[in-house]
């Protein structure tokens, strides 16, 4: 659709704290419902690694899963950067 969503990745110096979505309203959780539960399992498999590699998802979601965590890389990039 015509909504965009927010990837939020909050870090420190050193970690990764957390990862999330600022604003998935309950329309687009409806529409897309495998976005909730795909972030969640992207989330901790990241934070538990501390790193945006080596994630797995199931195949039923690739394309969901895919689009978070390139999302997720770019956030972790700028980050790296120290831009917002």
């Amino acid at each position: 659709g015509n909504q965009s969503l927010e990837v939020e990745v909050c870090v420190d110096a050193a970690h990764i704290k957390s990862i999330g979505f600022t604003n998935l309203d309950e329309s687009i959780a409806t529409v897309y419902p495998l976005m909730g539960p795909s972030m969640e399992s992207l989330a901790q498999q990241i934070i538990e690694h501390q790193s945006a590699d080596n994630v797995s998802y199931a195949q039923s979601s690739k394309y969901t899963c895919t689009t978070i965590l390139n999302s997720i890389r770019a956030a972790l990039a700028k980050a790296a950067k120290g831009t917002t």
